[in-house]
């Protein structure tokens, strides 16, 4: 082996280990944007998408384009215009709609001159870099617009888009949660199904409500709760089939029944169940909440 041999080798290695940064580097960036939500069929106002920084560096979306299954093509922005972590922005099909949404100052809204309809049969989204570089992609069903007015959330950031299972509808009254964080979460190991009230008693003689939440071991699921009386008898019901992630939506309950008509003091039985979207596995629980005395 000849002296220059182990310098060449040296530099070799040194230059791969440039390249593989600068590989490293290059998908962290460009992977740090993603499709984290859209509203393919709204019943108020015009469509829309939430892009989300999930990294810890800042993007510039400058000659960013997001392109659909037809090829068409729209313009993020011609200028620098940087995202910063943990940042949302909202490309909306018009302003209209963008103020409809009444978003915080610190989302971003643009309003691309070329913006392409969301096909609400479904349809396949390329979020791409200057570059051509593809930074996300997602693929949606019909199933994506099957509620007008409701949004198609993402379930975890960091998981790819094309899983559809990754997917569900929001579970937000609202509707949606353009511009913070979405309603579904992922799983955080095992859970097991859990409902509370809060606060217990309360009094609704005086116009308290209490809180109604859960824990589901479901990302996506039907929410379907109802109140008992202590002889067992169907009181109210404070939910039917909704929209429902592993934590959300919170629910409240006024003490009143189906009829609108306060109840009577006492204890009653909250009764939660939720059917798994996705496995068709039906989870029940329930706990004790007490009116408390309309004097006290």
């Amino acid at each position: 082996m000849s002296e220059k041999e182990p310098v060449a080798r040296s530099i070799r290695l040194a230059w791969r280990a440039v390249v593989i940064a600068y590989i490293i580097e290059g998908f962290s960036s460009v992977g740090a944007l993603v499709i984290n939500e859209i509203m393919p069929a709204p019943n108020d106002g015009g469509e829309w998408i939430e892009l989300f920084n999930e990294a810890q560096t800042s993007v510039d979306i400058k000659n960013w384009r997001l392109t659909d299954a037809s090829d068409n093509h729209s313009l993020l922005a011609s200028r620098d215009r940087v995202i910063g972590p943990g940042s949302y922005l909202i490309m909306a099909e018009d302003s209209a709609t963008a103020e409809k949404l009444d978003l915080d100052s610190t989302t971003i809204i643009l309003v691309p001159a070329d913006w392409s309809p969301l096909n609400n049969e479904g349809d396949h989204l390329w979020l791409a870099d200057a570059g051509g570089l593809v930074a996300d992609q997602i693929e949606y069903g019909s199933d994506a617009g099957r509620v007008a007015g409701r949004s198609w959330e993402r379930i975890d950031a960091h998981s790819p888009g094309l899983e559809h299972d990754n997917w569900g509808p929001c579970a937000d009254f609202n509707g949606h949660t353009a511009g913070r964080a979405n309603s579904l979460i992922p799983l955080a190991g095992h859970i097991k199904a859990t409902v509370s009230v809060s606060p217990n008693p309360f009094n609704p003689y005086r116009g308290e409500v209490t809180v109604i939440s859960f824990s589901l071991p479901a990302a996506v699921s039907r929410l379907t709760v109802y109140i008992y009386d202590a002889a067992g008898r169907r009181v109210g019901k404070p939910a039917v089939n909704i929209p429902a992630g592993s934590r959300s939506p919170l629910l409240t309950w006024d003490g009143r029944d189906d009829n609108d008509d306060l109840l009577p003091i006492g204890r009653y039985i909250v009764y939660a169940e939720a059917v798994d979207e996705r496995s068709g596995k039906v989870h029940s629980t329930r706990c004790t909440v007490v009116l408390a005395d309309r004097l006290k």
